[in-house]
């Protein structure tokens, strides 16, 4: 999968990258496995960014949309 955007949590623990599927994926860095797949974005994801405590991810699209994702339940 072509990837966009990278974006680390705070604490260094998950990566997720922004895809040009419109998919953005969550991947644990201790056991390098994917925990989550975010859909909902009709275009690529261009930009990500973390809330300072981990708990949000926000996304960026080519749909022109911008997305805010609870990562406490994945």
């Amino acid at each position: 999968r072509k990837t966009y955007a990278m974006a680390f949590t705070p604490d260094g623990k998950r990566l997720a990258g922004g895809c040009a599927d419109s998919t953005i994926r969550l991947w644990d860095l201790a056991t390098y496995q994917e925990v989550a797949e975010l859909t909902g974005h009709k275009s690529y994801v261009h930009s990500l960014q973390f809330s300072p405590d981990g708990s949000r991810l926000v996304s960026d699209s080519g749909d022109f949309t911008v997305r805010i994702w609870d990562t406490r339940k994945r």
